[in-house]
């Protein structure tokens, strides 16, 4: 609603109807939005603005593709190699019982963070905050559990490709970090700029925005309550994020070059007082998921009224 509340103050779009329709779906990464968005097309379906929101699944997932020696354009191998697990049966019962608890955890999580928010007094506060970090500490030890199921099923299944029902393009060897994030980036690029291409050329407007993350460090101070949830000391994200992160600014310059409508939204939560992460990997609390709603809506307003200017932080 943050965004059509915006949307309608451009004199153009004051009296049009607005209807959101949301194709994110966990661990998609490029090419995969660009795949999207010509299946969608191709079928008939009707658009007239694309937002997409990405950056944080390029840059872990590509480092995750390389390790498992799978090409880095493929799918997520975090998300594929349990579902092939599943359909070659050998995803273990205790591996399928922490993926249930770990969705529980979130849900409880979600919920207890907006909880959190809206206590007026130190015993709500006090009380709350003990329950989030002892949800956060069961949803991470799940995904630690799940993690360590995952990796040994893949190396039972490692002598198995044969009789495998699925088949992964190997890369061998494994890419060099520097050459593994330029690759990464530069197909990040390209990809988007045909997405530009394509909306364009059926006359849709199209608006890329790069997502906020806790491993990216900015000028975000953390509360201690909010870095037990966020921070997680084991996770291969940081150095994902850390180093991919400035491969993927960049190329912001080239996009914007080939007419890409790009915002970077990094630094869009540096200033709330909130908890605005509800995990130690990427996704926001309602506080943070409204932060980057309206920043992505001043964006666009300020693209299509320049006259019009809205106040919007932003890393130039």
């Amino acid at each position: 609603q943050i965004l059509v509340d915006k949307l309608k103050q451009v004199p153009e779009l004051k009296d049009k109807e607005f209807i959101i329709l949301s194709f994110a779906t966990g661990g998609y990464k490029q090419p995969q939005q660009l795949i999207l968005l010509n299946y969608f097309l191709s079928i008939g379906q009707e658009f007239d603005m694309l937002i997409n929101i990405d950056g944080f699944n390029e840059v872990i997932l590509a480092k995750a593709n390389n390790k498992n020696n799978i090409d880095i354009m493929m799918p997520s191998t975090n998300h594929v190699v349990p579902l092939t697990n599943i359909a070659n049966n050998s995803l273990s019962t205790k591996s399928i019982r922490a993926m249930l608890k770990i969705n529980d955890s979130k849900g409880k999580l979600k919920d207890a963070l907006e909880t959190l928010d809206k206590c007026q007094v130190a015993y709500c506060y006090a009380l709350t905050s003990i329950y989030v970090q002892n949800l956060a500490t069961t949803y991470r030890k799940n995904v630690k559990i799940f993690d360590k199921e995952r990796k040994k099923a893949a190396k039972q299944a490692a002598g198995e490709t044969e009789a495998s029902i699925v088949y992964f393009y190997a890369q061998s060897p494994q890419l060099e970090k520097s050459e593994l994030y330029e690759t990464m980036a530069e197909h990040w690029k390209k990809a988007s700029i045909m997405m530009k291409q394509i909306a364009a050329n059926n006359n849709i407007l199209y608006f890329h925005v790069l997502q906020p993350n806790q491993y990216y460090p900015t000028n975000r101070i953390y509360s201690e309550a909010e870095k037990k949830i966020a921070f997680d000391s084991d996770t291969p994200f940081k150095e994902a994020t850390e180093l991919g992160y400035p491969v993927l600014f960049s190329k912001i310059d080239d996009l914007k070059q080939n007419g890409v409508n790009i915002f970077n939204g990094v630094n869009i939560l540096d200033d709330a007082k909130e908890i605005v992460y509800i995990d130690s990997c990427c996704h926001y609390t309602k506080a943070g998921e409204n932060i980057l709603s309206e920043y992505i809506a001043n964006s666009i307003f300020n693209t299509l009224a320049p006259n019009q200017k809205s106040n919007v932080k932003s890393k130039k």
